[in-house]
């Protein structure tokens, strides 16, 4: 969820830009992996 309940208080375009990067990051890496799904821990 992008800047859900819990986001940052900052400048939202940057928090925005940072949240969708990571976001790319995991699910390249999923797909990389050949995974299905991750679950935090």
């Amino acid at each position: 969820m992008i800047l859900g309940p819990n986001g940052p208080f900052t400048n939202l375009p940057p928090s925005i830009g940072t949240q969708v990067e990571w976001i790319t990051v995991t699910v390249r890496m999923i797909e990389a992996k050949g995974l299905c799904r991750i679950e935090p821990t």
